[in-house]
């Protein structure tokens, strides 16, 4: 026969191992993953040569390069190039 100091320390056992299965299973649920990437501005510039940027208040981060003006909204670069017929 069990006697209930014995009881009891297995019950705080049984407890420990249950706590310590259900958190060891709960800790990679509740990492989430993060894919960064980072993006290859300078290869779709108009220039590889930047000499100035500057970021709006709309948020558009502009650089100014030898080839001309270049706006980055966060997903794609516009290019805005000279054009001598145009002034």
């Amino acid at each position: 026969m069990i006697s209930l100091e014995t009881d009891k320390i297995l019950q705080r056992i049984k407890f420990s191992i249950i706590i310590w299965i259900i958190l060891s299973y709960s800790v990679p649920i509740a990492q989430s993953e993060y894919n960064f990437v980072k993006p290859s501005i300078s290869e779709k510039l108009s220039h590889n040569s930047v000499q100035c940027i500057l970021q709006d208040s709309y948020g558009f981060i502009w650089f100014g390069t030898e080839g001309g003006l270049d706006k980055y909204d966060g997903y794609t670069i516009t290019e805005y190039l000279h054009n001598p017929d145009d002034s």
